[in-house]
């Protein structure tokens, strides 16, 4: 009898566990056929390809994403070819299975829960002719009649199951591979099928570890693991953990964790041994509401589930990817803005936020009345409103989970997002629902859009909301573009806003009314000491009193000019530096007003010592925790290297005689930005004509005597450079 094995999956580069352990199980007896499509496939080209098979029995897997789709599929199927026997098997089908069967006579049978046993029978029984009531956790047809056989008991040992992977590999060319260690789930979570499942069992580690290794050696680039909590058995996830990170090869590695019961030992080899990137875990926050979890049966301790966040993102070896749902029980759009804020503090590569689906079989599904909940009648069922969150709410709601998967997740504009978090908008969350109001008032969202776009969208935006520091936020901006974009833009966007030496304080350096930013210290009793140690990267600040004298240090512009403690200064960022010796330079930051005074020099290993810049690095750099000054004036250079990377004598990248000399601002040339003859891009054939190119690449990208990114001390290299730090850029109030 032949047997076609069928799944619409969400994507092409997705793959189906359940058909392949379907396929393991018959395919000794039965010839097996798998076939993969996708939910955009066309219906007809489905059917045809099926029906070209010419199958006996067709089985399709169901979730809520694709059976829309393959009942479609299946009405179908039985048009063009009614003798063709069909099953259907997977989550979406296996509750409810009476009214699946009422409303679609073309399914001949339902599979009910862990199938690889009752399909096996169910192909026996359909070959030699056998009884179909005495198959457990199966639904069929008697006639005109439906019938459904109690449920099947949990299948042990799972080592009984054939491996899905000791063949067929070819398939898994350029897709994601899903992968279980175990089944079953302890937790009550009761938005969640799993919970269900209370039965925890375990393959063996030596099967696992087989079957992982055949697919490493293979050479598949990502394997899923679909366990619900990887790391439920202490000993055994830490045995996986260390097989997999010494294991040769560079096949991606994603579990989904409860970080907040992940072992201190667990957390410990992972930032010390895991290979930076090899692991991906997806954390579940859902709510850090108290209430919340606790009608939903959900049982977490937030602050260790933060403190495991922290570690493993200190660490850089684990990206991490946390979960919000929206719609929860008694969790109102206040209460979600909360717990947004909480789960962003924790700045995760990546942070989902997702709507509640009402799956069929879960227990808020069956208390829906109970918090007035409104869900769509057909997949996915996700929430339209409840009692605490109406409709409205939830369009804001939505918006913001658009803002957070274009701007945080992509990490383009990770400094700007910072900045405008800490200094210009109350929460993040209110950051991101401005930003997607500012957008859907645009009509953004039914244009497509090229990453360059989302830069002018945000520069835009930052100019209609109107911000404190406009200046400050905008050249984070053009920062970010260039560190994170390799292609030049369509045409330049950014505007040139720096001053010619840098003289005077200026409003963007000066506290102004309303300040309640960093700003001039006012006068002391004097007295040396050590007010406050801070650390930023790698790099420890030290800031002690001092007197002044009657001769202010602030130099030109500065507002003291008289006796008792400096009052000029400016703040910087680790940007891990290290510091090295003392510099006579004052101090002060947002909180702490009054305390000046000396501030260590700080020193990269590539010898550029950091004291100061003009008003653009010193609005830049003074919000970002750690102060900073110069007593002998503000010509002083931001960035002197032996080599003159970008030596400075009044403004950020001044040369001595070629790319971008600036006499008055950041990109200011005599005629244009990079004047070549008469434009910026004046070429006698291209863009990037120079002479053979503009940017020739027989020697390097930039290269001009010594190299404009001169990779040997590398523009962001965190060692010897100015901008660059492993942990990021610390920009918080509190540094």
């Amino acid at each position: 009898m032949k047997v076609l094995l069928a799944a619409l999956n969400a994507k092409f580069i997705h793959s189906s566990l359940a058909l392949r352990y379907l396929r393991a199980a018959a395919e000794g007896e039965f010839d097996v056929l798998l076939r993969e499509f996708t939910i955009k496939d066309d219906p007809l080209r489905v059917l045809s390809e099926v029906v070209g098979d010419r199958p006996e029995v067709v089985g399709f897997s169901c979730y809520i994403w694709n059976v829309v789709e393959t009942l479609k599929i299946v009405r179908l199927l039985k048009k063009v070819s009614p003798a063709t026997r069909v099953v259907l098997g997977g989550p979406e089908v296996s509750y409810d299975t009476w009214e699946w069967m009422e409303k679609w006579p073309e399914v001949d049978a339902i599979v009910i829960g862990e199938g690889e046993a009752t399909f096996l029978e169910l192909l026996r029984a359909w070959r030699d002719g056998g009884d179909l009531g005495e198959i457990a956790g199966l639904a069929f047809r008697e006639g005109d009649r439906v019938k459904i056989a109690p449920r099947r008991g949990w299948i042990e040992p799972l080592d009984a199951i054939p491996s899905p992977y000791r063949g067929h590999l070819e398939e898994l060319d350029n897709r994601i591979v899903y992968f279980e260690a175990s089944r079953g789930c302890p937790f009550h979570c009761q938005f969640c099928l799993s919970s269900i499942d209370d039965a925890v069992r375990y393959f063996s580690l030596q099967r696992v570890k087989e079957d992982l290794a055949r697919l490493i050696d293979y050479g598949v680039s990502q394997i899923k693991f679909v366990d619900r909590t990887f790391n439920l058995k202490k000993d055994y996830a830490l045995e996986l953990f260390q097989f997999l990170a010494r294991y040769p090869g560079r096949t991606v590695f994603q579990f989904e964790i409860t970080a907040d019961i992940l072992r201190r030992e667990i957390v410990e080899f992972l930032a010390a041994e895991a290979p930076p990137g090899r692991f991906r875990f997806e954390i579940g926050v859902q709510s850090t509401n108290e209430e919340t979890n606790r009608l939903i049966r959900r049982i977490q301790r937030f602050d260790r589930l933060a403190g495991t966040v922290r570690r493993l993102r200190e660490s850089g070896r684990v990206v991490q990817h946390l979960d919000l749902i929206a719609g929860l029980p008694r969790e109102d759009y206040r209460s979600f803005r909360k717990t947004f804020d909480d789960v962003y503090a924790l700045e995760p590569d990546e942070l989902q936020l997702g709507f509640l689906k009402l799956l069929r079989g879960t227990g808020l599904r069956a208390r829906a009345a109970e918090f007035g909940y409104v869900y769509m009648d057909e997949p996915p069922y996700e929430v339209l409103a409840n009692d605490v969150l109406p409709y409205e709410d939830v369009r804001r709601i939505k918006r913001v989970e658009d803002m957070v998967d274009k701007y945080w997740n992509s990490h383009w504009m990770d400094h700007t997002l910072r900045y405008l978090r800490a200094w210009e908008f109350s929460s993040a969350f209110d950051l991101y629902q401005e930003l997607g109001d500012y957008w859907d008032r645009q009509g953004y969202g039914t244009l497509g859009y090229q990453p360059e776009d989302l830069f002018l969208r945000m520069r835009d935006f930052l100019r209609d909301k109107g911000l404190r520091r406009p200046m400050v936020a905008e050249d984070l901006l053009k920062i970010d573009y260039l560190l994170t974009r390799r292609v030049r833009p369509r045409s330049p966007w950014w505007v040139p806003t720096l001053d010619k030496g840098g003289a005077g304080v200026g409003p963007e350096v000066g506290r102004t009314a309303g300040d309640s930013g960093p700003g001039v210290c006012p006068a002391g009793t004097g007295g040396d000491g050590v007010v406050e140690t801070r650390r930023l990267g790698v790099g420890e600040f030290r800031c002690e009193r001092m007197d002044s004298g009657p001769t202010a240090r602030g130099g030109r512009g500065s507002p003291s000019g008289g006796g008792g403690v400096s009052s000029r200064w400016t703040g910087v960022s680790g940007f891990g530096v290290e510091v090295e010796g003392e510099a006579d330079v004052v101090c002060g930051s947002s909180d702490e007003r009054g305390r000046c005074g000396r501030h260590p020099q700080m020193r990269s290993g590539a010898g550029w010592t950091i004291v100061t810049s003009t008003r653009f690095w010193r609005s830049f750099f003074k919000r970002f925790g750690v102060c900073m000054g110069d007593s002998t004036g503000w010509k002083r250079e931001l960035i002197e290297s032996t080599s003159a990377w970008m030596r400075w004598s009044s403004a950020w990248m001044r040369w001595s005689s070629a790319w971008m000399w600036s006499t008055s601002a950041w990109m200011r040339s005599t005629n244009a930005w990079m004047r070549w003859n008469s434009a910026w891009v004046r070429s006698s054939s291209d863009w990037t004509r120079w002479n053979s190119a503009w940017m020739r690449w027989s020697s390097d990208w930039t290269r001009w005597n010594s190299a404009w990114m001169r990779w040997s001390s590398v523009w962001t290299r965190s060692n010897a450079a100015w901008m660059w730090s492993r942990a990021g850029c610390p920009l918080s109030k509190s540094g």
